[in-house]
């Protein structure tokens, strides 16, 4: 009987952490910068990785880059981030066989530890899909935080 009352209080205890936490949950509102795939079958350099920009350093060499090939950058929403206010979310997918896939932000979370961003990725289906190599990201801005961001994929 004691250990069934004392996985009982766990249980409990448990539930009862996960719904205080829960209430801590905000959702920090972004800004899309840009959403799209880079055509250079990787020449570009930009491996699959998510990246956090905090400075104008950093984000005038990734702009570099990512205009390799093509002046990708000319069609982003904004270029000049002010940021001592804001920071920049650049999410890169590995190199794929298709021009369909895509990448997007579902939501980003902050509590008081950390800033979980979910990421979604949309796979081709049907089949008329594009054979073209391609390399899906996807470009936001947030507030700036200082809190540790952790990156999900989700369906």
């Amino acid at each position: 009987m004691k250990p069934l009352i004392l996985i009982l209080t766990t249980f409990i205890l448990l539930i009862s952490c996960s719904d205080e936490n829960n209430s801590q949950n905000t959702n920090i509102e972004f800004t899309k910068i840009a959403e799209g795939f880079l055509g250079g079958q990787g020449s570009e350099g930009i491996p699959k990785q998510n990246i956090i920009i905090d400075n104008e350093t950093d984000w005038n060499n990734l702009k570099s880059k990512m205009n390799t090939n093509v002046n990708t950058t000319e069609s982003f929403s904004e270029t000049e981030i002010d940021f001592s206010k804001f920071n920049i979310i650049a999410i890169f997918e590995e190199v794929k066989n298709s021009g369909e896939f895509h990448l997007s932000i579902d939501e980003i979370i902050k509590n008081p530890y950390n800033v979980f961003v979910r990421i979604k990725l949309e796979s081709p289906s049907g089949p008329n899909v594009i054979q073209i190599i391609t390399q899906p990201y996807y470009i936001a801005k947030i507030p700036k935080n200082d809190l540790p961001m952790l990156f999900e994929f989700i369906n």
